[in-house]
């Protein structure tokens, strides 16, 4: 007896090293709201991660955000100080962020502008199509990277529901790497260059856990299935008993309002017909948003609820921009999924610069299944703002 005891001691641990590995190379990383039971035990938060990444960073950093927030006394200011250190050993940094925000925030990438071996650079992807360089995407040495809904902001950090991804996979780092060197060189163009960025192949595997790798927006990739839209639209369809997304904003209705985006929309609404059990998490701030009249129509079907993640004020009072919910994913079946920095409307996958991941198989998918859950029981219905005016 103790000899079976033993080996089966033993094919415990092994299991259990061989898990925790796996989840080393692949692992989810989330922000939460500060004074809120949010927090996943089992999930590291953002600025742990990014400290890590930053302190074992040996030649090169490159960071793609939307823009850079920060005020003294907050969790990004660990975060700089950490990105002066690199510097100061000797790493290569390169920012690329938005033109628009980097003019609203400008303080904060000055300063680091001023600092050897730092350089930012301002994306042209706006410039060219009309809208804003929206990922939020670090890569170290060429072997390991994050992407998620956090930007570099000090409210992501301590008052926002946001969620992420650390990678450790030089092929799949080389990917990334690819479109922010195109997009590096390129920054001075009036217009986007014929030639678009080189991308290979867009399957990689890690560990088990097989992804595709997704590029918004859609008419920067020579190929249509490199697109966040294409592979979204992909799990719709294929979606048989459930679909569950998380978004801060959902629309489809164009920014301007002259045009209705109906791809997305139509793909929920015929998985409901056919019998899926539709879930959609958003912000509250959709209840204020030309959108919520199709949101709430969404809302009124069979087989589809939609319900708003409230987070609740500090002390302090209201932060603005923050106590929001800004992850972005998909989880179709519970088996596969899509995380990214994308929105659900036209402008985040046709016209701004955007990056994801579509899991096919693995514990990602459950995982992320389990983490919509957990949400969604401490969300509540959506407002309808015409019926609460006609009440009152």
């Amino acid at each position: 007896m103790r000899g079976l005891a033993s080996i089966l001691l033993l094919i415990l641990l092994l299991f259990q090293a061989a898990v925790s590995e796996e989840r080393a190379s692949l692992e989810l990383v989330e922000s939460f709201p500060v004074g809120t039971d949010f927090d996943q035990a089992d999930i590291r938060n953002t600025q742990e991660v990014w400290l890590e990444l930053l302190d074992g960073a040996q030649e090169e950093i490159l960071w793609q955000t939307f823009y850079l927030a920060h005020q003294d006394k907050k969790a990004t200011g660990p975060v700089l100080e950490a990105l002066m250190r690199a510097a100061k050993r000797g790493v290569k940094i390169k920012f690329l962020v938005d033109e628009k925000f980097r003019k609203t925030y400008p303080e904060p990438l000055l300063r680091l502008q001023a600092t050897d071996n730092i350089e930012v650079r301002s994306s042209p992807v706006g410039r060219w199509l009309g809208a804003v360089m929206h990922a939020k995407m670090i890569l170290v040495d060429g072997e390991v990277g994050f992407l998620g809904s956090q930007n570099f902001d000090w409210r992501s950090l301590e008052h926002i529901r946001e969620l992420g991804i650390l990678f450790r996979d030089a092929s799949l780092v080389d990917f990334y790497s690819r479109v922010f060197a195109w997009e590096w060189d390129h920054f001075q163009l009036d217009s986007p260059p014929r030639d678009l960025p080189d991308l290979r192949s867009t399957s990689f595997s890690i560990q088990g856990q097989s992804l595709l790798a997704t590029v918004s927006p859609n008419p920067l990739n020579a190929d249509p299935s490199l697109a966040d839209e294409y592979q979204i639209l992909k799990l719709l369809h294929g979606a048989e008993s459930s679909i569950k997304v998380a978004l801060l904003s959902y629309s489809p209705v164009t920014h301007e309002g002259h045009e209705f985006y109906a791809d997305l929309d139509n793909a929920l609404r015929s998985a409901a017909v056919r019998g899926v059990k539709v879930e959609m998490l958003l912000s509250h701030w959709v209840e204020k948003d030309r959108a919520v009249d199709h949101i709430l129509s969404l809302d009124a079907l069979k087989n589809v609820q939609v319900r708003i993640c409230r987070v609740p004020l500090t002390e302090e009072g209201e932060i603005p921009f923050a106590r929001v919910h800004h992850s972005k994913y998909l989880v179709v079946d519970g088996a596969r999924s899509w995380l990214g920095t994308s929105n659900w409307s036209k402008g985040y996958f046709h016209s701004s610069r955007n990056y994801g991941m579509v899991f096919t198989n693995g514990w990602v998918p459950a995982r992320l299944d389990k983490l919509f859950d957990f949400d969604w029981e401490r969300s509540s219905e959506i407002h309808n703002p015409v019926a609460q005016k006609i009440s009152k």
